[in-house]
């Protein structure tokens, strides 16, 4: 049944990427996220838009990830210059920066995607929700614990450079 979509969903992905090399690679990964998720699928006459609707969310998501490479490039673009005109200003940021980062990628994936979303690209809440498909009261609870956890892994880096 798949195999007979593809036509139609190549169609909508080259609309969607205006490339047909990157329409295929989205064609060809919906086909896999709906072959893994087929027993979702109640109707078979409901098949293309929900093919549809899992490459536009695909696209999105990868449009959505790019956003945030170039905005985490400009970032560390900025912050390299700012160190390079004051390198001594900014060692110990450097080093509190790293461990928190080392924390967060202790954290797990949800806790993780919620303060990096909330953080560095400054969504609210209720944004958040819509981006993760989650509620805002699961966000709330997420954001609450990956800072406490964070804050804990840096208070235990701190203790334990202070220890002789």
């Amino acid at each position: 049944m798949l195999e007979r979509l593809m036509p139609p969903l190549y169609r909508f992905c080259v609309h969607l990427t205006r490339d047909p090399h990157v329409a295929e690679d989205l064609a060809q990964d919906t086909m896999l996220k709906a072959w893994t998720h087929r027993k979702r699928l109640r109707d078979e006459q409901g098949a293309t838009p929900w093919l549809f609707a899992i490459a536009r969310n695909a696209w999105l998501d990868d449009r959505r990830r790019a956003r945030v490479r170039r905005r985490s490039a400009r970032r560390v673009g900025e912050t390299a210059r700012r160190s390079a005109a004051a390198p001594d200003a900014f060692v110990h940021l450097d080093d509190e920066v790293r461990a928190v980062l080392a924390a967060m990628e202790t954290l797990p994936e949800r806790q993780k995607d919620v303060l990096f979303l909330s953080a560095m690209e400054g969504l609210s809440n209720p944004q958040i929700a819509a981006v993760l498909d989650i509620s805002p009261g699961a966000v709330k609870a997420s954001l609450s614990l990956a800072r406490q956890r964070v804050l804990e892994a840096c208070e235990t880096r701190r203790r334990s450079e202070v220890a002789p």
